[in-house]
């Protein structure tokens, strides 16, 4: 559970939330419970982590594609107009006879072809500071029968005849995502009023588990033994505490307080107030 707790902490903190001031005070639940309503609240905000990550990765490719179209439009649409012009005058003025493709040799035919098929091309994004080891690809891979041309991918320049439909996907998957991330801050929100609380129940549940293991089982297996050294002056004071701790338990059964002869020497022990602590601690860290 202190897992779950840290990972909500920690998508608090992502989200740019803050936890309640003022937190939410509820009876205290039973830990089962507890561990149930963490365990939903972790598996629904591992779903909307995941299919925000899937439509942020189709948004950024969708987004890719558009810049592709706007900057490639600029690159082609000039340079095939004035193709086409040409490749028209030409058909216009030599091309109309019929009879020239039976008198026309073999190389001026493929020519045409190869002019009709018109140029290859290949558009994309790629990092800036590897552009110029892709270029220098592209010349060996072409042996220098290519044109290299690039542009950075700054503002962006609407083309409603190639850009239209990436556009309303764009838009789309951006109000799917607002929606998305909005129900995600909703559900932090309100885990935020409860995690202080939950915190502190964890905490104690540990705390109390793990004063239990340092206890012994004794041989009949049906009660809990424990060891130590405490002052002399400070034996009421620990009869009080267990007594106040049955009480507040409801146990039907009492703890026992017995104090034992010891073979080995006890620890030194120094009586400090809130004054002389701070020396004290100094002394025992360094001797």
């Amino acid at each position: 559970m202190s897992r779950k707790l840290r990972f909500f902490k920690d998508q608090i903190s992502k989200a740019g939330l803050l936890s309640s001031v003022h937190p939410v005070v509820e009876p205290d639940l039973e830990l089962e419970e507890l561990e149930i309503q963490l365990a939903e609240h972790e598996h629904e905000l591992i779903e909307m982590n995941s299919n925000s990550e899937k439509l942020r990765v189709t948004y950024n490719e969708l987004l890719e594609f558009k810049l592709v179209l706007q900057k490639a439009c600029g690159f082609l649409l000039p340079s095939s107009n004035h193709a086409v012009a040409e490749e028209r005058e030409l058909s216009e003025n030599i091309y109309s006879n019929d009879n020239y493709v039976e008198t026309a040799s073999l190389l001026e035919q493929e020519t045409r072809s190869a002019d009709q098929s018109g140029l290859r091309f290949i558009s994309g994004i790629i990092c800036k500071s590897k552009a110029l080891r892709f270029e220098r690809m592209l010349f060996r891979a072409t042996r220098g029968n290519m044109l290299f041309n690039q542009a950075p991918a700054g503002e962006e320049i609407m083309d409603p005849l190639s850009a239209e439909m990436v556009s309303s996907h764009l838009s789309e998957l951006e109000t799917t995502l607002d929606a998305g991330i909005r129900h995600r801050n909703k559900a932090l929100t309100s885990i935020g009023y409860h995690l202080t609380q939950w915190t502190s129940m964890v905490r104690r549940e540990k705390a109390v588990y793990d004063t239990l293991n340092m206890l012994n089982f004794d041989v009949t297996k049906k009660c809990l033994v424990g060891e130590g050294w405490c002052p002399i002056f400070a034996k009421a004071q620990i009869q009080e505490a267990l007594q106040r701790a049955t009480f507040d338990s409801s146990s039907q059964v009492g703890i026992i307080f017995h104090v034992m002869d010891a073979v080995e020497s006890p620890p030194t022990y120094f009586r400090t107030n809130h004054f002389t602590n701070a020396y004290q601690e100094i002394v025992d860290a360094y001797g």
